[in-house]
């Protein structure tokens, strides 16, 4: 599986087997609001505060979770209760996905296109329980917490 950049303005595509899923497009180049459908859902992610260290997750205008940012770059991902650490690991060279039991679910290795100025990231499922509908969930909001963090890398 793979997440691939579309447009340098963060908009990205979730890809299986050499077919598009799903894509997930920003409000603009400058924007911290994401909206995609996964099959009948509409997903929003949008800022909860304005230092963009904290979103909110929508399905279908309700609230269900969130994403939230701590001072080491990680992001804690809360979906209807269930909880996802997003770990940076090796200098940012790569992330590691945790369920809340600490399971390891999937590790992310970005690649960094710079003629084109946008990420692609190769995925590594690791975890042999994980429904398919559920890693593609988990896809968004990882995608979605991968470029902000490589974006603040870069600028840093």
């Amino acid at each position: 599986m793979k997440i691939c950049s579309v447009s340098g303005t963060g908009n990205f595509t979730i890809r299986s087997d050499h077919k598009d899923l799903l894509e997930v497009e920003y409000k603009n180049g400058f924007s911290s609001i994401a909206k995609t459908k996964l099959g009948n859902t509409e997903i929003e992610i949008r800022p909860k505060n304005f230092w963009n260290t904290s979103f909110e997750i929508y399905h279908d205008g309700n609230d269900v979770g969130e994403i939230m940012f701590n001072w080491m770059g990680d992001a804690a991902i809360t979906i209807n209760n269930e909880k996802y650490l997003l770990k940076a690991l090796e200098w940012n060279a790569k992330f590691e996905l945790f369920h809340e039991s600490e399971t390891g679910i999937f590790f992310i290795k970005p690649n960094y296109q710079w003629d084109k100025k946008k990420y692609d990231y190769e995925i590594n499922v690791v975890s042999k329980t994980i429904d398919f509908s559920r890693l593609v969930e988990l896809l968004i909001y990882v995608g979605f917490s991968a470029n902000l963090h490589m974006t603040a890398t870069l600028r840093n």
